[in-house]
């Protein structure tokens, strides 16, 4: 089970403030390949919508790990979303990950979605933990 929030900035608008709860299962966590599900509720209180309205959305992945060695891991990833401003989308992710340190990582992903035409977005992401 996790939680977590956050503030985002929204163009043309107030921040949105935002949190996520979840939980999820886990199969072969400690091993050199793992499988992941997890099921997630939020709140935005900026949605971009007409009249900057808040809204609950929700959604989840099933993933699957791969790891080289303690530091190196690769994951591919399906996830589905569902919020009022987007209805229900989902997309596929590839990811390549370095760890570090014990609480941190830097990861590389690409999210690859269809609509109508299929698209890429390349992230990178330095997640520190505490």
């Amino acid at each position: 089970a996790f939680r977590y929030d956050g503030l985002r900035p929204v163009a043309g608008g107030p921040s949105d403030r935002f949190e996520r709860l979840g939980l999820g299962l886990n199969y072969g966590q400690w091993q050199r390949f793992s499988s992941e599900f997890v099921l997630i509720n939020g709140w935005d209180s900026n949605c971009a919508t007409p009249g900057l309205t808040g809204c609950h959305s929700s959604g989840g992945f099933e993933q699957l790990r791969y790891a080289f060695n303690r530091k190196l891991f690769a994951e591919a990833r399906y996830e589905g979303t569902n919020d009022p401003t987007n209805g229900f989308t989902r997309d596929g992710v590839l990811l390549l990950g370095y760890g570090p340190t014990e609480n941190s990582r830097i990861t590389v992903e690409d999210v690859i979605f269809h609509s109508p035409q299929t698209q890429n977005t390349m992230n990178i992401q330095l997640t520190i933990a505490f």
